[in-house]
């Protein structure tokens, strides 16, 4: 498999629901990317719902929220 050519980084706070409206558009794009969210220390299902239902996307876990743009610099 050739490395993605594209990383999208998607950082998030308790955004469960956002998530599971707009991960799967970035799934369907034709472009070969790495889809990463960063996760900034969410208390909600972030984390089973990445696990659960878009398992090829991979979760940063922050120990705690971070804000924007550390959260993308991680």
């Amino acid at each position: 498999m050739q490395a993605p050519s594209v990383a999208v980084i998607v950082p998030s706070y308790n955004g469960a629901q956002f998530l599971r409206q707009s991960l799967p558009s970035l799934l369907t794009q034709t472009a070969e990317a790495e889809i990463v969210v960063a996760d900034n220390a969410s208390t909600d299902e972030t984390a089973h719902l990445l696990a659960r239902e878009f398992p090829t996307v991979r979760r940063v876990a922050l120990a705690e929220n971070l804000g924007f743009g550390a959260a993308i610099n991680r």
